[in-house]
C-alpha cells in the first residue's frame, strides 16, 4: 500500500485515477475534455502563465469548466523555465525561483488541486554536472529551495512531488543537456528522505531511456554525452524499469505514462517503443494515486496519442478490476 507522507493512505483497493496532460489554454482544455472526458488533468504551466502579476484570475478562468466536474482530479505540474527565462534549476535558490514556485502553489491550491509537482533538475550543457562531487553538491543545494516549496504545499493542503529527469535532454536547438540531479532514483530517495511528506511523480519515459542508457553501446552515442553515460554506468543501483520504480516504491505518487526508446527518444506512443508498458504499470495498479498520460503530440491541440494512452489504460485497469471481484 503507497503510503503518502503526511496524507491519507491509499487504501489497498483503490485504483488509480486516469488524467491527460494539458497546458491551460481555451483550445487544449476544449480538446482534453470532450469524449470520452477523462477523470483528471495535470496542467502544465509555461512561465508565461505565471509572469504578470495578474497570473491567477486569467488561469482560473481558463480551467473553470473543468472545475465544475464533480469528482474531478487536477495536478499543477511546474514549467520548464524560471520567471527571469532560464531553465528552471532546483538548486538556485534564486528570486525568480521563489515566486515562480509561491506562484505555482497559489495557483495550484485556488483551482482545488491535490498535488503540486516540480522537476529535480539543474540542467545544463557540461557532461562534467554528472560527476560524483557535482551531483553530490547540487542535491545538498536542491534541499532548501525543495524544502520551502514542500512546505508551502503543505500548508495549502497539497501533495508535494518531485519529477525525474531523462539522462540526456534537449533544452535547445539540437544542443544535448544533462543534470547533476534527479535521473538517478538515488536521488529521488535522498530528497524525500531530507523532506518530510515529498513524494514523486515516477515519469516511465524517462526511467527507461536512464535503463537503456545503461546498456547502450557507447559507439552509437553522441560523443558529447558518453562521459555523463559512463557515469551512469559506474555508479547504477538498478538494471531495469521494475528496479527503478521498485527502488521508489513508497514514494510514488503517480506516473507520467509514455514509452520510450534508446537514449534520447521520449514520450513516445503507448505502444511505441522498448515498453511493454502494460505489464509494467499493472503490478502498481492499487498503488499509485494516479496515471497521467504524457506522450508527445504533433499538435498540442489534439491529443490524438494520449487519447490512444487513456483507451489503454481504462482497459488495463477494467480487467485488473474483473480479475479481482
Amino acid at each position: 500500500m503507497l503510503v503518502v507522507r503526511g496524507t491519507k493512505p491509499l487504501e489497498s483497493e483503490q485504483l488509480p485515477k486516469i488524467l491527460l496532460k494539458v497546458r491551460p489554454t481555451l483550445a487544449q482544455i476544449a480538446d482534453r475534455l470532450a469524449a470520452p472526458t477523462p477523470e483528471g488533468l495535470e496542467l502544465y504551466l509555461d512561465h508565461r502563465d505565471l509572469a504578470c502579476d495578474d497570473y491567477l484570475q486569467p488561469l482560473l478562468s481558463l480551467v473553470e469548466p473543468a472545475r465544475r466536474l464533480p469528482g474531478f482530479t487536477l495536478i499543477v505540474e511546474g514549467p520548464m523555465r524560471s520567471l527571469d527565462g532560464n531553465y528552471f534549476d532546483l538548486t538556485q535558490d534564486s528570486l525568480a525561483n521563489q515566486i515562480l514556485l509561491d506562484r505555482l502553489v497559489v495557483f495550484a491550491e485556488a483551482v482545488g488541486a491535490v498535488a503540486a509537482n516540480i522537476h529535480a533538475t539543474n540542467p545544463g550543457f557540461d557532461p562534467d554536472l554528472t560527476l560524483a562531487p557535482v551531483r553530490e553538491n547540487a542535491l545538498a543545494r536542491a534541499v532548501p529551495p525543495l524544502q520551502r516549496f514542500a512546505r508551502r504545499c503543505q500548508d495549502a493542503g497539497l501533495i508535494p512531488l518531485i519529477e525525474n529527469n531523462p539522462p540526456v535532454g534537449r533544452l535547445r536547438f539540437e544542443t544535448y543537456s544533462v543534470t547533476s540531479i534527479g535521473v538517478e532514483a538515488d536521488d529521488l530517495l535522498h530528497l524525500s528522505q531530507a523532506i518530510s511528506g515529498l513524494n514523486v511523480t515516477c515519469d516511465l519515459s524517462h526511467a527507461q531511456l536512464y535503463v537503456n542508457c545503461l546498456s547502450q553501446q557507447l559507439d552509437d552515442l553522441p560523443a558529447e554525452i558518453r562521459p555523463a553515460i559512463e557515469r551512469y554506468r559506474q555508479r547504477a543501483s538498478v538494471s531495469s524499469l521494475a528496479g527503478y520504480i521498485g527502488a521508489l516504491a513508497d514514494i510514488i505518487y503517480s506516473f507520467h505514462i509514455s514509452n520510450a526508446s534508446g537514449v534520447l527518444g521520449e514520450g513516445l506512443p503507448y505502444d511505441q517503443g522498448d515498453l511493454d508498458l502494460d505489464r509494467e504499470i499493472k503490478p502498481w495498479l492499487a498503488r499509485v494515486a494516479c496515471l497521467v498520460t504524457e506522450t508527445i503530440e504533433e499538435d498540442h491541440d489534439r491529443a490524438i496519442h494520449m487519447r490512444e494512452a487513456q483507451s489503454r489504460l481504462v482497459a488495463l485497469r477494467a480487467r485488473h478490476t474483473e480479475r479481482n471481484r
